[in-house]
């Protein structure tokens, strides 16, 4: 079994100063990380590998829930093309993670998350809210198989 971990960016500024890829969090978004980080690590969450988007929020939300969440930063992986990505293309880079790797976090954007959430739970009008997380069990021996047929929703976490 697999355990599959999905997390959107927390709250980022919209300040049209920053071109896009480079908004930071705001300071709600910086606490509903630290919050998730601390509630991640109450229930002892192991992650093999961190997959996070390029973009500066994306890329602060992994890195405070990491350190709150007690997660080692050496699982950590800027993975460029999940900025941006549509859900099949997200999906596709799911399917070829090694399998050494038995629990998995992806920390990107929407709405392509909450599209594959909603593909992975055959589920429509999901909307995974700013610092949103959903964990997955998978019950498949190679990440080359997660479909909706093996993938199952464990618990959520969303900010209140």
């Amino acid at each position: 079994m697999k355990m599959l971990y999905i997390l959107r960016h927390a709250k980022a500024s919209s300040d049209a100063e920053y071109a896009d890829i480079d908004r930071p969090l705001k300071p709600s978004g910086i606490r509903d990380a630290y919050i998730l980080g601390n509630e991640l690590e109450h229930r002892k969450l192991q992650v093999d590998y961190i997959a996070v988007s390029n973009a500066t929020r994306a890329l602060q939300t992994a890195s405070i829930v990491a350190r709150a969440a007690e997660l080692p930063f050496e699982t950590l992986r800027v993975i460029p093309n999940l900025y941006l990505s549509s859900y099949s293309e997200t999906l596709a880079y799911i399917r070829q993670l090694p399998d050494n790797a038995a629990s998995v976090m992806l920390v990107g954007h929407n709405p392509e998350l909450s599209y594959l959430c909603e593909k992975l739970l055959n589920e429509n009008h999901l909307e995974l809210p700013t610092c949103g997380f959903m964990a997955f069990s998978v019950t498949a021996d190679s990440w080359s198989e997660v479909s909706s047929t093996n993938t199952k929703e464990e618990f959520h976490i969303f900010p209140k």
